[in-house]
C-alpha cells in the first residue's frame, strides 16, 4: 500500500487533512513533512535522508496544499 506524503506547513491544516483520511478509512501510512526541500530529500534519499533506501515503501501518494515558494510542482517529477 502507497504511502502518503503530506506535504504542509499550517498545522492545523496538517490535522484536518488527517482527520478526514481517518473518517474515509484512508489507512495508508502519512509521512507529514513541513517543509517541500525535506519532502524531496526524503522522495531522492539526499540531504538528512541520504544513504535511505528511496524504493523501500515502493511507490507514494504526495499530498500537497499550497504552492511553496522554494520550489514549483515540477520538482516532483522524479524517476521511479
Amino acid at each position: 500500500m502507497p504511502d502518503i506524503l503530506l506535504i504542509e506547513d499550517n498545522k492545523y491544516n496538517v490535522e484536518f487533512i488527517l482527520e478526514a483520511l481517518e473518517k474515509n478509512g484512508i489507512v495508508n501510512r502519512v509521512k507529514v513533512f513541513h517543509d517541500g526541500e525535506k519532502a524531496l530529500d526524503y522522495l531522492f534519499a539526499a540531504g538528512e535522508y541520504a544513504g535511505r533506501d528511496s524504493f523501500e515503501s515502493g511507490s507514494y501518494y504526495s499530498l500537497w496544499i499550497e504552492d511553496s515558494p522554494q520550489f514549483t510542482a515540477e520538482s516532483f517529477n522524479y524517476p521511479g
